[in-house]
């Protein structure tokens, strides 16, 4: 009984050190890469508009943190081996747990939520959960129920600027 429960935690151990080393190499080259995206993103700004402009913010509800998805190739779906070894690199690299799997899209939810909603890892988020939720260039998102944000046509939301604009210019 207890060499059993001292392996248990002993591999517990072991993963929570590779995760931390797998850590400490890619969240330095996340950043740097935000760096680079969010330059590329006020360059391309000046000359293309998104369709959508995400407004509100995070009610802190959860629900991003309990049902996330990530979409992998269709093709991948041949490959079942493939498709674990997707499910075990997110386990390992963010502290996923898998939920479920619906054809090309596996369904997680993170360890690091807290009972408060909050994010027990805040100021090291991985790179998919700071930019969540994404911003596309063409099209409209789908954001969970309840969530905080919304995302408005961009000429209603550049429309409703302007009123509100010229109501108080007139005040």
């Amino acid at each position: 009984m207890i060499a059993g429960s001292f392996s248990s935690t002993a591999r517990q151990i072991a993963i929570r050190v590779v995760r931390t080393g797998i850590q400490c190499v890619f969240y330095p080259y996340e950043r740097c890469t935000d760096l680079v995206a969010g330059i590329d993103r006020r360059v391309t700004g000046w000359f293309a508009k998104t369709e959508y402009i995400r407004t509100g913010q995070c009610k802190m509800t959860g629900q991003c943190c309990k049902a996330i998805g990530i979409e992998f190739p269709a093709a991948w779906q041949k490959y079942p081996w493939l498709v674990r070894w997707l499910g075990r690199w997110h386990r390992l690299r963010y502290n996923f747990e898998s939920v479920d799997q619906q054809r090309n899209l596996l369904v997680y939810q993170c360890n690091y939520l807290r009972t408060d909603n909050r994010c027990g890892i805040q100021k090291f988020k991985p790179r998919l959960c700071r930019e969540f939720p994404e911003h596309p260039w063409r099209g409209r998102i789908r954001v969970h129920k309840g969530c905080g944000y919304q995302y408005v046509p961009r000429k209603t939301h550049e429309f409703k600027i302007k009123l509100h604009r010229s109501k108080n210019s007139l005040l």
